[in-house]
């Protein structure tokens, strides 16, 4: 096999796992800071990409598919957060069958909306098209995956670890794993003092 090969795999791969790592990053931080195991993750993903499929075929605007996805996917979890997850605030079991439910409803949704089929986005003008490296092609989309998770996390770092608001993010998720042992221990002082 020849050596471009390997590298045009390499690439694949890191391109897969920057999707991925996007996908991933949102469940993180919503289980990292919040403590609630939202199992329906993925499904908001796969609404989003239908309905930014929707306004993209309507509209043939990419930027405003992204963001009619970005609000209406914010809304449902906001949503989904007020009026179903504070319910079930400290609950895991129930916050994962809770949102494995929305998870098999929004799946059935999508396939009674949009059906079965399998669609793809039409890619926008400016990212299609390929870059050639040396003897190797790059896909420029693939190449702005990769740029968007490289400064999602990088973003994301800066958020968490070097900013007053990170700092309080940090505080917060710190206190609730920290107060809970000592809440515990002084119960258990309590009942023995009685």
């Amino acid at each position: 096999m020849r050596p471009d090969f390997w590298v045009v795999q390499t690439f694949n791969g890191l391109s897969y796992g920057a999707l991925l790592f996007l996908l991933a990053s949102g469940l993180s931080l919503i289980f990292g800071v919040m403590r609630i195991v939202n199992m329906a993750h993925g499904s908001y993903f796969m609404l989003g990409g239908y309905l930014g499929l929707t306004v993209i075929l309507r509209t043939r605007s990419f930027a405003m598919s992204v963001i009619a996805a970005t609000v209406a996917i914010a809304l449902i979890g906001m949503a989904m957060e007020r009026y179903f997850l504070q319910r079930l605030r400290g609950q895991d079991l129930g916050q994962v069958l809770m949102t494995i439910g929305f998870s098999l409803i929004f799946q059935d949704l999508a396939l009674l909306v949009w059906g079965g089929d399998p669609y793809n986005l039409p890619v926008p003008a400016a990212l299609s098209g390929s870059a050639r490296l040396g003897g190797v092609v790059f896909p420029i989309y693939r190449i702005f995956i990769v740029g968007v998770a490289v400064a999602v996390g990088l973003g994301l770092w800066l958020l968490l670890d070097r900013t007053r608001a990170g700092a309080m993010i940090r505080a917060v998720r710190d206190r609730a794993c920290v107060a809970t042992p000592w809440r515990f221990m002084a119960r258990s002082r309590r009942s023995r003092s009685q």
